[in-house]
């Protein structure tokens, strides 16, 4: 247990803190009738976040999340990828739209609560995407409660700038989603 700090105290009902972190000490072991052995491992928040496009990238998602505690594919049941918010240049960035009978794969993210500060900044959340809830199947069909980003202003005739399409390819490649589905990115950011 590197890096931990064990506190020894006589069982006396004190409130002892765990040095390391500086965090409460809540979990006691008791090594002898008369004193107890304090550790605590700090639990912060986390959820799902589900990843249709830039954000598969591992390397993006961790330098704008942080810790990945999770990572898995999933598919996100009557919503389709489109190409139509536009972004300084004039180029597109992705988002998802609702659309019978389609969907969406991408890549569930396991992540901290406090990491949505920075994903919000990175996203432009409230103001050009804003954080829905969603319910996608992962790989083994199971349905999992997570958070997507989806636009709040489109428009049409839209297309993406290559180095943020060359992003989402790569990252579809990098969690090896299918060969067709990949191409239905490459249509998706051509058809504007």
């Amino acid at each position: 247990m590197a890096g931990w700090q064990v506190v020894l105290r006589k069982a006396s009902g004190a409130r002892d803190r765990l040095l390391s972190g500086g965090f409460p000490v809540r979990i006691a072991f008791p090594l002898r009738r008369d004193f107890l052995v304090y550790l605590e491992q700090p639990v912060p928040a986390t959820s799902w976040y589900f990843a249709y496009a830039s954000n598969m990238s591992r390397a993006q998602m961790r330098s704008r999340a942080g810790d990945l505690l999770d990572d898995r594919l999933g598919r996100l049941e009557n919503y389709e990828l489109v190409f139509n918010k536009k972004v300084r240049g004039g180029t597109a960035t992705a988002n998802i739209r609702p659309a019978a009978g389609r969907a969406v794969l991408g890549v569930l993210y396991r992540i901290n609560e406090s990491a949505y500060r920075n994903l919000d900044r990175f996203e432009g959340a409230p103001v050009h995407y804003r954080r829905i809830q969603v319910n996608v199947l992962d790989a083994e069909g199971r349905p999992v409660a997570a958070e997507a980003y989806i636009a709040t202003k489109v428009e049409k005739g839209l297309r993406p700038a290559p180095h943020y399409l060359k992003t989402i390819l790569d990252g579809a490649t990098e969690h090896n989603l299918p060969g067709d589905y990949i191409e239905k990115i490459q249509t998706a950011a051509q058809s504007g």
